[in-house]
């Protein structure tokens, strides 16, 4: 029976990491589509001249919106970024590995995790204010 060896672990462990990775983008795409469908939403709903006494809280969506948009666009260039930097030591398993590979990875699946969140309060906000004003 053979045992596994360091290099075999190191090389399990970053398939892991590369699968859990490359999901983001599918949830990337997920937040996308939401962030359209919140976008559909006001523009059906919210007519400028019609929004009368709900101003600021449209202009709030309209603003926070956009961001999100944003940042899921910087966050998409970035995991497609490490998914590539994920890529050499699967494939060439004598290439360096750094502590930045980990650093990186919490710090995208944080990232990742916040804009869930603020999409979800949004989208919470969002449902409370139409039906509050339809």
């Amino acid at each position: 029976m053979k045992t596994p060896s360091s290099d075999d672990q190191l090389e399990y462990e970053l398939q892991e990491l590369f699968i859990s990775s490359k999901q983001w983008l599918a949830d990337i795409s997920f937040m996308n589509h939401g962030i359209r469908f919140f976008k559909h939403l006001i523009d059906e709903y919210f007519v400028p001249g019609v929004e009368q006494g709900y101003e600021i809280q449209v202009w709030t969506f309209r603003k926070k919106i956009p961001q999100n948009e944003q940042e899921i666009i910087n966050l998409k260039i970035r995991v497609i970024d490490y998914l590539k930097f994920l890529r050499l030591p699967v494939t060439d398993p004598s290439a360096f590995i750094g502590i930045n590979l980990i650093e990186t990875h919490t710090v995208l699946e944080n990232e990742i995790r916040d804009l869930f969140e603020s999409i979800k309060s949004i989208k919470k906000n969002l449902f409370v204010f139409i039906e509050k004003t339809t």
